[in-house]
């Protein structure tokens, strides 16, 4: 359980500073890269708030 918990985290962050890092340069906005942050930023927070936890039915 604690695999799922770290690999949303790490997937979360990596996905979030990507999508920052594509915003550079800001000559123009990057809608997709903004999009992406976005994305990473809610896998992040909704992985710390239990949200993506899977429930055992039994």
């Amino acid at each position: 359980m604690k695999y799922r918990k770290v690999f949303w985290y790490f997937y979360g962050f990596l996905f979030a500073i990507s999508g920052f890092v594509n915003m550079f340069p800001l000559e123009e906005f990057k809608l997709f890269a903004f999009i992406q942050f976005l994305c990473g930023i809610t896998v992040f927070v909704l992985n710390y708030l239990g949200k993506i936890e899977t429930k055992n039915p039994t």
